[in-house]
């Protein structure tokens, strides 16, 4: 029906599309290949995902090489095949491969998080370029 992409970019506009529950599932086990980034997010209020717009923009990822996810239970999300795993708002311990970070909204409101961001993603986006 619809595909990651397709709903990431109707949830920017503001579209809320009415899917059934079986085909996002059916979404979220998709897998795409080649993918650089995986960033994994609660669902979003309209500065979150500008803030989150800005984050990826920053990171000049080809949109082919990105993936956004928006869920709360982590167990839903099936391993994939990703270079790094950005995850915000979920307490996880951080791996070289997987950065966690401060929810969008913490972020928004604590300047000392979003520095400590901004160093992490300036490493990532080294890293990212080096693939």
């Amino acid at each position: 029906m619809y595909s990651n992409l397709s709903l990431y970019y109707l949830k920017q506009m503001g579209i809320t599309p009415w899917i059934s529950k079986n085909n996002h599932e059916c979404l979220v086990g998709e897998t795409k290949k080649n993918i650089s980034l995986l960033v994994v997010t609660p669902k979003l209020c309209n500065k979150e995902q500008f803030l989150l717009h800005n984050i990826l923009s920053f990171l000049g990822l080809q949109e082919d090489k990105l993936l956004h996810l928006e869920t709360n239970d982590l167990k839903k999300l099936k391993e994939r095949q990703a270079a790094f795993i950005l995850f915000f708002g979920f307490n996880l311990e951080s791996t070289p491969k997987k950065i966690r970070s401060e929810s969008l909204n913490d972020l928004l409101n604590n300047p000392l998080g979003k520095k400590k961001l901004f160093h992490d993603l300036l490493i990532l986006k080294e890293q990212l370029s080096a693939l």
